[in-house]
């Protein structure tokens, strides 16, 4: 996934995400595991080490991979599809801010919250909490994992970003995934980048321990967490499942088709070239939970047909008001590809789905 200081992610980079993914998880040679790509480090960069086996859909050594945690936990903040984006600041509070080094006014980014801070002259991060913790897929200049109080985190540079630019990224096993970028943005490729490093992760430390929970820090005062109610008795599917939420779980970035069941319920078809999701709003939920999705009681269940490369998942949004979201992998699979870890990816994208979908039910709350 795309995951520039800039924008938001797009459709062109989405479609390739899940071909890639879909390439690598061919068996050619061995069957069950992926080679970690080797980075190109700039001059001063320490490399990132040697490709490395890793066994596919579990991080790999360079913190590339999916995450196998639960999304369990509650959204420590307000996400970046929150629809008060010019409150997208408000949590990084005065004392936050100079916990930070914060050199100056906070400023609402295309993409978060925008401060300079100390470090060279002119170093500028952006903080947002962004999607769910995923994938990379992209080349980087440097890419290694590391631990923020406990929690996954990654640190990278992807090529599309200065060679003196540093993003650290944490898991906070929620909907939404804590994304630092400290830069230049007078000249991205000045600097020393491990600086800037060590800038991102006391920044996230901060910011961790004060909002995350499994850092020993409470949610931000009014932090959307479960959907309302009365917005959901008049929404269809395609008000819930965005065409923002879809392409962030690797579908073309269009509107869904509408459609209505029978018995009432509303359904949204979204599709890409690799891929198709189809979601229903519906008065049946999953009847025994096996799990929880931030909060919300929900069922994951692989398809058995060893033929088709399906997962669904249902989540209870309210007494009232159940989602059922199942992910197709459509593409032509390589040749030789283990069909179990094809469908262990079609399970982690309907998580993926299910995750961004419900951060963009928030948007009107």
């Amino acid at each position: 996934m795309h995951t520039s200081r800039h924008t938001m992610p797009v459709g062109r980079f989405v479609a390739v995400t899940l071909a890639l993914a879909m390439a690598a998880l061919s068996n050619a040679g061995c069957g069950t595991t992926v080679t970690g790509r080797p980075n190109a480090a700039p001059s001063n960069a320490t490399p990132a080490g040697p490709a490395t086996e890793v066994t596919a859909l579990e991080s790999p050594p360079d913190g590339s991979g999916f995450s196998t945690e639960p999304l369990d936990q509650p959204n420590p903040a307000p996400g970046i599809t929150w629809a008060a984006r010019d409150k997208v600041c408000d949590w990084l509070t005065p004392d936050l801010a100079t916990a930070i080094g914060a050199t100056g006014p906070a400023q609402p980014g295309t993409l978060g919250c925008v401060v300079p801070v100390t470090g060279h002259a002119g170093d500028t991060a952006q903080i947002a909490w962004t999607f769910p913790f995923q994938a990379l897929h992209e080349p980087t200049h440097f890419a290694r994992p590391a631990t923020v109080h406990g929690l996954q985190a990654r640190q990278f540079a992807l090529h599309g970003q200065g060679p003196g630019e540093c993003t650290t990224q944490v898991n906070t096993r929620s909907a939404v995934s804590l994304h630092l970028v400290v830069w230049n943005p007078t000249d991205p490729a000045a600097g020393d980048h491990e600086a800037r490093c060590a800038t991102a992760l006391r920044t996230a430390e901060v910011l961790t321990a004060r909002y995350v929970p499994l850092a020993g820090g409470t949610p931000y005062p009014g932090t959307p967490q479960q959907p309302d109610p009365a917005r959901l008795a008049k929404a269809t599917a395609c008000d819930v499942v965005t065409k923002g939420a879809a392409n962030l779980a690797n579908l073309d970035n269009q509107p869904g088709t509408p459609g209505t069941e029978d018995n009432g319920d509303t359904t949204c078809y979204h599709t890409s070239p690799h891929a198709e999701a189809h979601a229903t709003l519906t008065t049946r939920g999953a009847d025994r939970p096996t799990r929880e999705i931030i909060g919300l009681p929900a069922d994951l269940r692989p398809s058995t047909d060893p033929t088709d490369l399906a997962c669904t998942m249902t989540i209870n949004l309210s007494p009232d008001h159940h989602l059922r979201l199942t992910y197709h992998i459509t593409g032509q699979p390589p040749a030789g590809a283990d069909q179990s870890r094809l469908l262990g990816l079609a399970c982690a994208f309907v998580e993926l789905l299910a995750a961004t979908t419900l951060n963009a039910i928030h948007r009107a709350n």
